[in-house]
């Protein structure tokens, strides 16, 4: 089973008026894992899944260190006649 974090931004809240969500996924999942494990999670049918990989940056803490961001993976859900979603809903 795959595990999702839902991604909370402005552009987000948005397109979720339109029915497409944003998650966070592992680096291996695949666009036919994902759109199984949604379509079990939740019980609606889904439409696309587009799959975006979020490069790792680098920050400073200070003149002399640096740490870096770990890369992921964001998957755009959108499900068949814009249906909503409750995040916190699942079966």
């Amino acid at each position: 089973m795959l595990s999702f974090d839902y991604i909370v931004t402005e552009k987000s809240n948005q397109q979720s008026h339109i029915g497409a969500y944003h998650f966070k996924v592992p680096m291996n999942a695949t666009k036919i894992a994902i759109k199984q494990a949604m379509q079990k999670l939740y019980g609606k049918k889904v439409a696309s899944v587009n799959l975006i990989k979020v490069p790792a940056k680098t920050r400073n803490l200070g003149k002399k260190v640096m740490t870096k961001r770990k890369p992921y993976k964001k998957a755009i859900v959108t499900f068949v006649g814009n249906e909503k979603i409750e995040i916190n809903n699942t079966k």
